[in-house]
């Protein structure tokens, strides 16, 4: 929950700044959650739980994948080429 609010209070704030970093801030956060996530699926996964522990590995996959996503959105913006 704690976690949960600071993601919002980062992600919602207003920006006054270089979008790339906003980006890469963004997407450091999304790989930190879905490291997280990962965890979350390993102990569903010790516990017998393989319904919870695929669902987790999958919304982690999510996570991976937006990261990649704004990182690379981070790289076009600086190259000027974000579109």
């Amino acid at each position: 929950e704690e976690m949960a609010r600071l993601g919002d209070a980062v992600l919602t704030s207003v920006f006054d700044g270089d979008l790339a970093v906003a980006l890469e801030r963004a997407a450091a956060f999304s790989r930190v959650v879905g490291a997280g996530r990962l965890a979350l699926a390993d102990d569903a996964d010790e516990h017998g739980d393989d319904l919870e522990a695929a669902r987790q590995t999958r919304l982690a996959s999510g996570n991976v994948k937006l990261s990649d996503q704004l990182t690379l959105a981070a790289r076009l913006w600086r190259a000027g080429t974000l579109r």
